[in-house]
This record gives C-alpha cells, sequence and structure tokens, in this order.
C-alpha cells in the first residue's frame, strides 16, 4: 500500500513538473512595422540623417548611416510617411500597416538647387526719380546663385551687373539718365540669366511735356496665366493741362473700367482691366487694350490662358522607373498656380485610372511631384494617373502609364 501511494505521489510530481516546463501562451501581436530607405533622386545615394514621420503621428525616426529607418509597435491602418532633409523637397508616400507585418517605405528625395528672385517686377521712374533698388535673391538659399544682367537702352545702366549669391541677398540700384532726351515715354528692360533660371524686369521712364498733356502707362504687357481674372493700369498725366483719355480692346472677353477719363497734370489714375474666360476655347489667347488721348496713344497687350472647366493645367506623368516586385517610382510635371489645391495618386490593375479606383497618397505641395507606390502585388501589370485638384476642388487628370512590378526569383 505505501509503494502505491508513493507511487501516486511520483505521477503527481512529474505532472506539475511538466506543466511548469510549457511556456504559456504568448500574447498575439497586433501591430505591424515600417521600414524603408531614404534615396536622393538623382544619384541613388543613401541619404543618411534624414528625418521620417508619419501621418497619423507614431514616432519619428532619423536614418542611419545607410539612409535606413525602422518604425516598429504601429496600429493598422493607412499611414503617410514623410521624409525631410535639409537641403531638399520633401516627400511623402501612403502605405497600409497590417498586424504582425512589415510593410517598406522607400522614400525618394529631390534635392533642391539656387533659383533666381529678383524684386519688384517692374520699376516707374516716373519724371523726377533717377535711381531705384532692386533685389537679387536666391529664393532656395541651397547653393551658390551665379547671375549677370544687362540693359537694352542707353539711358538705362546698373550698378552691378553680376554677382554670386547663397544664402544672402544682392541689392542694385538701375540708374536713369535724362540728359538729351525729348518729352516723351521711354521703355526699356534689364535682362537676368542666371545658373538656375531667367527674368526680365521691365522699365518705364518719361521726359515731362512742359507744353502739353502727355500720357503715361506703368504696364505694357498684362499676363493673366489661367487663373488672375483682372489686374490694374496705372494711366498718369506726365505733362501739363488735362489729359482726356478713352480705351478701345479689340476681344470680347477683355472689358475695361472705367472706360474713359480726364487726369490732372502731375496726377494719376488707376483703371481695372478684367478678362472673362466663360465661353473661351482652351488655350493661350491675344489681345490688345488701346488707351487714346490728348497726350498721345498707347497699347497694352493682353494674354490669357484658358484651361477647360476652369480646372488647373493636367501634369504629364512620365513612365515609371525603379519598378520592384512591390513598388513602382512615379514623377510628374509640376502645376505652378496660385490656385493650387492638392495632387492625387491613383492606381488600378486595369486601363481607365479614374477618382473611383485605388487612391495611393494626397500630397499638399505644388513642389512635391514624385512617389512611391507601394504595397503592390508581384508581377501584376498595373496603370496610374495622377489628379491635380484646384482649391475648389476641381480636378485635371494627367496622362495614363503603365508598369509590371517583377517577379521574385524562383516564383
Amino acid at each position: 500500500m505505501k509503494k502505491v501511494k508513493i507511487i501516486a505521489l511520483l505521477f503527481v510530481l512529474i505532472a506539475v513538473l511538466t506543466s511548469c516546463s510549457e511556456n504559456p501562451s504568448e500574447p498575439e501581436v497586433l501591430t505591424g512595422t515600417i521600414t524603408g530607405r531614404i534615396i536622393d533622386r538623382a544619384s541613388n545615394n543613401h541619404l543618411a540623417g534624414s528625418q521620417v514621420t508619419t501621418t497619423p503621428m507614431t514616432v519619428s525616426k532619423v536614418t542611419d548611416a545607410s539612409g535606413n529607418y525602422v518604425i516598429e509597435g504601429i496600429d493598422p491602418g493607412q499611414y503617410t510617411v514623410r521624409a525631410a532633409k535639409d537641403g531638399y523637397s520633401d516627400n511623402t508616400v501612403v502605405v497600409n500597416v497590417t498586424a504582425n507585418q512589415t510593410v517598406t517605405a522607400d522614400i525618394l528625395l529631390t534635392r533642391l538647387t539656387p533659383s533666381l528672385s529678383v524684386t519688384p517686377e517692374y520699376l516707374d521712374f516716373g519724371t523726377t526719380t533717377t535711381s531705384l533698388p532692386l533685389t537679387v535673391q536666391n529664393s532656395t538659399s541651397v547653393g551658390t546663385l551665379t547671375w549677370a544682367a544687362s540693359v537694352d537702352q542707353e539711358w538705362l545702366e546698373l550698378s552691378i551687373s553680376s554677382g554670386s549669391i547663397t544664402t544672402n541677398i544682392q541689392q542694385i540700384a538701375a540708374r536713369i539718365d535724362r540728359t538729351d532726351l525729348t518729352p516723351g515715354n521711354y521703355y526699356g528692360n534689364i535682362s537676368f540669366t542666371s545658373n538656375e533660371g531667367s527674368k526680365d524686369i521691365g522699365i518705364v521712364m518719361s521726359v515731362v511735356n512742359p507744353n502739353a498733356p502727355q500720357l503715361t502707362i506703368n504696364l505694357q504687357h498684362l499676363d493673366f496665366d489661367s487663373v488672375t481674372s483682372s489686374r490694374e493700369l496705372m494711366i498718369t498725366n506726365t505733362g501739363t493741362g488735362s489729359l482726356n483719355w478713352s480705351s478701345a480692346d479689340d476681344q470680347n472677353w477683355i472689358s475695361v473700367y472705367p472706360p474713359s477719363g480726364i487726369v490732372n497734370s502731375g496726377s494719376s489714375s488707376t483703371i481695372l482691366i478684367s478678362v472673362d474666360r466663360a465661353g473661351q476655347s482652351e488655350g493661350l489667347l491675344n489681345g490688345t487694350v488701346a488707351i487714346n488721348s490728348n497726350g498721345g496713344n498707347v497699347s497694352v497687350s493682353v494674354v490669357m490662358s484658358v484651361v477647360a472647366g476652369g480646372s488647373l493645367p493636367a501634369p504629364s506623368l512620365q513612365s515609371p522607373t525603379e519598378i520592384t516586385n512591390t513598388s513602382v517610382s512615379l514623377a510628374w510635371t509640376r502645376v505652378v498656380s496660385e490656385q493650387f489645391g492638392f495632387y492625387r495618386v491613383y492606381y488600378a490593375s486595369q486601363a481607365g485610372v479614374t477618382e473611383s479606383d485605388n487612391l495611393f497618397i494626397e500630397i499638399q505641395s505644388a513642389s512635391s511631384n514624385n512617389c512611391i507606390v507601394t504595397s503592390l502585388l508581384p508581377g501584376t501589370q498595373y496603370y496610374f494617373k495622377v489628379y491635380v485638384y484646384n482649391n475648389q476642388g476641381t480636378s485635371t487628370p494627367s496622362n495614363e502609364v503603365t508598369a509590371t512590378t517583377t517577379t521574385p526569383l524562383g516564383n
């Protein structure tokens, strides 16, 4: 009997030890991971020290010496991953995070280059001013901007005609000489060229007519691009007596208010020239506003851009590059407009992509004109299209491009 009890105790002890040696059930993993690499678009160099953030917010990461980053413990859902680095334009991609999975979000950054900026856009010397300032600037504050300027009139000169700028600005003076000039209006141009852009600055100058009214305007050309609907024009009497003027346009889409008026000696009057795009064919339209007076006649050229439906110009989507088994790199032309709202990138597995198909990313910056579409299926043909939206939500689609993801080795 005693022997039986001992055996029973041994069985109980073995059972206890066995149960203690078993691992407790581990909790189910409910989060995912985003990993990727930040790359220079032009050189393909890996960018260390890049700042990586997400929306919705998780944690901020800085890429290592190989341009890599890892963000762990992320709740499942859709995230916009943004990369930023000094000297580069920010860029984003959108990824879908799945529990217990790792998604790759490689991001290409475009290096900023110098950019020429000259202000103001024109100089009006009136009848007495002989010197006015111009500011030349590298608007991106990146790299070195090398610039040069030239004039097209003998009575016009510059205090400085060339220079180099990094993060600073450069002030120059435009000077005129009225000596031996007869009464009248004189127009000139300052042409700026640089290693990154060019710009023309219009010049207007008058010599007073002491014997009669004299018509002077501050601008000879008005550009209404694709969104601007009205611009101001200043009429000045640079002579004596009263200037009686009237306007006439040669296009039904141009209007002038007021259409006529009287300007006393030494005074100015501002008129509003407006354009109406309704019912006009898409494209670039040209017209003229003639200002006639008892002190001379002048013509103002008017240029208006019309885009179908009042929407922004369509971006041009380039052929996909850097195609892998799960991602495709896209880039398109920038849409520059005061009415810019955002870009959206759509894709589908069949031709004829619309806004009802898969939305990959929404980009709020007009200068961020590229992305890497991720989380694609291997060996699959996809179609892509970029839509640009104005600030009223009206969209314009790009052309459509296609790419087939690669098939991993062994499949």
